[in-house]
């Protein structure tokens, strides 16, 4: 129901959402902008949506605490970890014992189904050895995720994405942009923590995804933590936060924030972040885990060599494969050198 004000018949905000699960729980306080509250869209679920309460639901039906996220079998012995993207035509390459990791984006169809059958044709497509590590980070369009969710029951892709040995998974990371209805915000945050408690129901090691968009966000998350007091280890999404330096002064409020919240350490994977200066900030307040394309798309993209400055330096006289290793290891041992 929307509250007016008797005397102009204008709406009163925040809108005052009657019988609303999320007002009800203390986690939101209703739409502060009429254009938010009714605003619709095919990558989330808002307010004024008339089946919002069934989507939800079915989202409060699948809720169970596991009995651990499995984070214990992590053992990362590094502060950097590749992300990886698929080569065609090129030899195969060695990544020794370190850990890679692939995206949703690369591992979906634009239909939200799995483009691979199984770990023989991701390593395959990705060009290293059969038996690498490889972990896999929940971050792709909502468009895809969406359309993930959508079928993730009916074609048991919980399960097949198990079944590929991940050595981690993180959870979704269906948007929680500012612009999005309240509703849509908390909704995505539930979902995203939903396939955390899946993916961990199912044995795999599973890092959250946090994404807050207000004050209420962090007391939540942090009653959520709680409740699973086996994990140490989370994921924040920096990409969208390296334009400007206030918009990665915002990133860090935000991991300082979710640090204060909670009554134990936590480790952060902190997820796009590939600026020297950036990478510096994060490592001299936070243990962290820095994950990022950089050193396989400069190779394979530009033909570039990192240096232990993380300057990248055309390399005419080795082939783009032939690059990617040396990349990785530079920028592990600079992320090393700052983590001490």
């Amino acid at each position: 129901m929307r509250k007016k004000n008797n005397n102009n018949n204008q709406f009163v905000l925040p809108m005052f959402c009657e019988g609303c699960y999320y007002k009800l729980s203390g986690r939101c306080e209703g739409a502060t902008n009429l254009q938010i509250f009714e605003s619709t869209g095919k990558s989330f679920v808002g307010c004024a949506n008339d089946n919002k309460s069934d989507f939800l639901v079915e989202v409060i039906k699948r809720q169970r605490i596991p009995k651990s996220s499995n984070q214990s079998q992590l053992k990362f012995t590094e502060n950097y970890i590749a992300q990886m993207i698929e080569r065609k035509r090129t030899p195969i390459i060695s990544i020794d014992n370190r850990i890679i990791v692939v995206s949703l984006t690369t591992f979906l169809t634009k239909d939200g189904k799995l483009k691979y059958k199984n770990k023989k044709e991701l390593t395959h497509a990705l060009g290293v050895d059969k038996d690498s590590k490889i972990g896999l980070i929940g971050t792709c369009d909502d468009d895809r995720l969406e359309k993930f969710w959508a079928i993730s029951e009916s074609e048991n892709l919980w399960r097949k994405v198990a079944e590929f040995g991940f050595e981690f998974v993180t959870s979704l990371t269906l948007s929680v942009y500012e612009i999005f209805p309240p509703f849509a915000q908390k909704f995505n945050q539930d979902r995203n923590f939903l396939s955390h408690d899946i993916f961990s129901g199912l044995g795999i090691p599973c890092i959250p995804f946090l994404m807050p968009s207000d004050e209420k966000d962090y007391k939540h998350i942090s009653n959520w933590l709680n409740q699973r007091s086996d994990i140490h280890i989370v994921a924040v999404y920096g990409s969208s936060y390296t334009r400007s330096q206030k918009q990665f002064s915002q990133l860090l409020e935000r991991m300082r924030k979710i640090n204060n919240a909670l009554q134990r350490p936590l480790k952060f994977m902190v997820i796009g972040v590939a600026k020297r200066n950036q990478i510096e900030m994060i490592f001299s307040e936070f243990d962290a885990i820095i994950v990022n394309p950089k050193a396989s798309m400069q190779a394979i993209k530009a033909g570039n060599r990192i240096d232990e400055k993380l300057n990248e330096i055309f390399a005419r006289e080795f082939t783009n494969s032939e690059l990617i290793v040396p990349n990785i290891k530079a920028i592990e041992t600079f992320c090393m050198g700052l983590s001490k």
